[in-house]
């Protein structure tokens, strides 16, 4: 059986330094049927010219021990909207829990590459593509494409 959280609450604060530099730090709350779950998360960034490294961390306590998780990207932006990056990350969490059976990982690493573009100043075109393993688990690959029309 899958699992699917029946409501889910984020709250992530930004701020800026450095003129080129951001932090963050949040809480997420997945509540399921089986139990609810608490994310500890957070970020660092930094522009470089065309360029934003960021590094991104999720941790999840619970009575079996410490899982943290991080992702590393790299955007490249071609105008303050588009841009193309390259991810890559490891944990014993997966990166993004949308399952009950994703809060069961103990190991895990993701490579990302994602396409983000508006068209003709208003369409936008996001594609995501993602490759994840568990170690003594499945192998994922999932493909995300949206689209959309801002106003």
């Amino acid at each position: 059986d899958i699992h699917y959280h029946s409501t889910s609450y984020i709250l992530e604060v930004y701020q800026a330094f450095l003129h080129a530099a951001e932090i963050s730090l949040g809480y997420r709350l997945l509540n399921f049927e089986i139990e609810a779950v608490s994310v500890y998360l957070g970020s660092i960034g930094y522009y470089v010219g065309n360029y934003y490294h960021f590094l991104r961390w999720y941790y999840t306590p619970e009575d079996e021990g410490h899982n943290f998780s991080w992702f590393l990207n790299v955007r490249r932006y071609f105008t303050k909207d588009n841009y193309v990056a390259l991810g890559y990350g490891q944990g014993s969490r997966p990166f993004e829990i949308i399952t009950i059976e994703d809060v069961f990982v103990r190991k895990s690493w993701i490579f990302f590459a994602e396409w983000d573009w508006y068209f003709l100043n208003n369409i936008h075109l996001k594609i995501q593509f993602t490759h994840r393993s568990e170690k003594n688990g499945p192998t994922r690959n999932a493909i995300f494409v949206a689209t959309g029309y801002r106003w």
